[in-house]
């Protein structure tokens, strides 16, 4: 869930659609494909890929006006058929279904006017790079689909795609695609000058071994964006994570791509037992759901399975773990899932957990001073997981309310210090 520049409140709501509550309004409205709502992509000649069409809104990121990017799931495979991810792949072409592999991807929607009469217009960021464009993937690739994460940054006009895979960096105005023969453009760091308003992908990868002893390279689950008040990237994955200037000066999208590999270019959050090829048994795979950066060059990662740590990049390690305490702690496991983060203007730090409620710290070592459960979000939802945590300041700072995302399907709105 996020609000947009005009205070309209956006939600994903999965295979339902994606859903608006306008300012005054007491109820969500929905949308679906029927509205506009684009979640699949053009083949080179410029023709649409073909029916069947599947909608499932897995992410949310208030755009400037009345607008918001919407990140899509990929279309599920019939059974023995690979997934978006993999769909594509020069080495499964008898596989090859467009209405698998230019599934998902993310829309940026417009609505225009207000109430029942309000009409959406939509652009649709194809998430890929054509033919004889990457040297290795000479084939093409069409490894992003699903979009778990949004961010829109106008510090640098950029809007961050987090997704399987890996994470591509779009521009908040792109037209759209309107000529044929769009394959991008690899070698360019100007987003506005790409035909498919996306410069795609990077990602931290690291080489090591899968369960079944695969030598694999490890890389998936985007879930984690922020961006420090410079506009800097930071950017978290299931099995490594990155810090970089995007946008910065002369710093580059794909500058960040020529280090990728490099393990001083590379956060791992909650260390592997060794920096390169590390064994299943030796990985510790961090699993980041959300990151909340400081400001300082320091931000907050959260972690599907390990709760929480706080990460110096001059130190270039975390320097503090949290995981008793927090309400998604389960001691008979040591693990801890937490699922949301925000970095408010006091200092303090909210933690949305798996397992329901919202725990408030204050400062890397100072402990908690807040716990959020049945009492202020009522026995309904005190048990469902905390999925986002964002503000909104309508119209300034003094006025700011902090935005709650329950996966049972119900958004909060916190009035307070």
């Amino acid at each position: 869930m996020s609000a947009d520049g005009n205070g309209n409140i956006w939600a994903a709501g999965g295979e339902d659609g994606l859903f608006l509550l306008e300012p005054g309004a007491t109820h969500f409205r929905k949308f679906t494909i029927d509205d506009g709502l684009h979640p699949w992509g053009y083949l080179i000649d410029g023709s649409e890929a073909a029916a069947p069409h599947y909608l499932n809104v897995l992410s949310v990121s208030g755009g400037p006006g009345s607008s918001v990017f919407v990140g899509y799931h990929g279309r599920p495979p019939p059974a023995g058929i690979p997934s978006c991810e993999d769909n594509y792949d020069a080495f499964n072409h008898k596989y090859r279904d467009a209405s698998i592999y230019k599934s998902g991807d993310a829309d940026r929607v417009t609505l225009s006017g207000t109430g029942p009469g309000a009409t959406l217009t939509v652009v649709h960021y194809d998430i890929f790079s054509g033919p004889n464009i990457v040297k290795n993937e000479l084939s093409g690739r069409e490894r992003l689909c699903n979009i778990l994460r949004i961010k829109y940054v106008p510090q640098t006009n950029t809007v961050w795609f987090g997704g399987n895979h890996g994470f591509a960096a779009g521009d908040p105005g792109f037209p759209g695609i309107f000529a044929t023969g769009c394959i991008g453009e690899k070698y360019g760091d100007d987003i506005t000058a790409k035909c498919t308003g996306n410069l795609e992908h990077a990602h931290p990868l690291v080489n090591g071994y899968a369960e079944d002893g695969t030598y694999v390279g490890l890389t998936d689950a985007y879930y984690g964006i922020d961006t420090d008040p410079s506009g800097a990237l930071w950017m978290g994955g299931a099995n490594r994570s990155v810090h970089y200037d995007f946008g910065m000066g002369a710093v580059k999208f794909w500058d960040y791509e020529a280090t990728e590999g490099q393990p001083s270019a590379q956060i791992d959050v909650w260390p592997d037992a060794v920096i390169q090829d590390p064994t299943a048994a030796q990985r510790t795979d961090d699993h980041v759901s959300a990151i909340a950066a400081v400001g300082d060059g320091t931000a907050w990662f959260a972690s599907f399975n390990w709760g929480l740590a706080h990460y110096s990049a001059a130190k270039g390690k975390a320097d503090a773990f949290v995981t008793t305490g927090l309400s998604a702690y389960n001691a008979a496991t040591g693990t801890a899932d937490v699922e949301s983060l925000y970095y408010d203007t006091d200092g303090s730090l909210w933690a949305g957990g798996g397992y329901g409620g919202i725990n408030r710290l204050k400062g890397p070592s100072n402990g908690f001073y807040a716990f959020y459960g049945a009492e202020l979000f009522g026995a309904q939802l005190v048990n469902h997981s905390v999925t986002q945590i964002q503000a909104y300041s309508p119209p300034s700072p003094a006025q700011r309310k902090v935005l709650v995302a329950f996966a049972a399907g119900a958004v909060g709105v916190y009035s307070g210090p």
